[in-house]
């Protein structure tokens, strides 16, 4: 498209956007190509437009060399000046290891820890820093300028994406009582390998939807079942705690016989109180044969 004034001169040439054009041998190149190549170095090339994430990366670079240069001698070597290192490294800090997913169980709805999978871990930090730098940095910044900023934060474990994945590990923690409520077919095949054929798994089988499906982390199989195992021992805990209560109630029902009566106390009486006297109570057979403990009480 035709421009009504350019700052370049007609001498200079149009760049090469294609990475494939320069990764091709010169035995495959056409003889127009070859001669494209050698002007390419002997006549300017145009610079190429700017983007958003070149703008980013020159930011991050420009305060990282500011920052050199103003640092002493012995704490140089301890700041970084790759502006990609700066960056992969800060999305990978902002990555949540475990999330939340809303789980219907019995008509109520609860929020039970899932771990996360390698693109959802990636989605939710580069979704939580884009979102940081539209709604909570001012209007007028740019957004190369926003960004780089919350990229040198987060590159230092610092910023509010950081402090909103640590609140969601913490609502995760929260709500580990809920953990086995969520299933997958993954922990089913670790189970049957480290318990044997047959063996009972240790999470119960439920539905759930197949967009939430996801693939378990390592991490997160060995996280459920401690949480599952966990879960499991206070219902056992529970369960014998009842029991307990019940054999006591049974015993408070059951009647007592005097503990002075030598009679009953003894197997052939109580052999006896029962085949002769199968309708009388301890007490009326302690009276009838006399028992001196009987006796005594009275």
């Amino acid at each position: 498209m035709p421009v009504r004034w350019s700052r370049y001169d007609p001498s200079y040439l149009e760049p090469e956007a294609k990475k494939e054009s320069y990764q091709r041998p010169l035995e495959e190149l056409t003889e127009e190509e070859r001669e494209q190549m050698e002007l390419k170095a002997v006549r300017p090339i145009k610079a190429a437009p700017p983007t958003l994430s070149s703008s980013t990366l020159e930011n991050i670079k420009r305060k990282q060399l500011e920052k050199y240069h103003k640092a002493p001698e012995n704490e140089k070597e301890t700041i970084e000046c790759n502006p990609y290192v700066i960056f992969h490294q800060a999305v990978k800090n902002c990555q949540p290891i475990i999330g939340l997913s809303n789980i219907t169980r019995g008509g109520k709805t609860y929020q039970v820890p899932v771990p996360l999978t390698d693109n959802r871990k990636r989605f939710l930090a580069m979704k939580w820093l884009i979102t940081e730098c539209r709604e909570n940095k001012h209007r007028r910044t740019m957004m190369p300028e926003k960004l780089s900023q919350e990229l040198l934060l987060a590159f230092n474990n610092e910023g509010p994406v950081i402090k909103r994945k640590h609140v969601l590990h913490k609502m995760a923690e929260a709500n580990r009582a809920y953990a086995h409520f969520r299933w997958c077919p993954e922990l089913d095949d670790l189970q049957q390998q480290e318990l044997g054929q047959g063996a009972k798994p240790l999470l119960q089988k439920e539905t759930i939807s197949e967009e939430r499906e996801e693939l378990v982390h390592p991490l997160g199989i060995h996280l459920f079942q401690l949480l599952t195992n966990a879960v499991q021992l206070q219902d056992q805990a529970v369960h014998l705690q009842k029991e307990e209560q019940m054999a006591e109630h049974k015993a408070m029902e059951a009647p007592l016989h005097p503990p002075g009566c030598a009679v009953y106390r003894s197997l052939a009486g109580q052999q006896a109180h029962q085949q002769l006297f199968p309708a009388l109570t301890s007490s009326s057979f302690c009276r009838l044969s006399g028992c001196a403990s009987r006796n005594r009480q009275s």
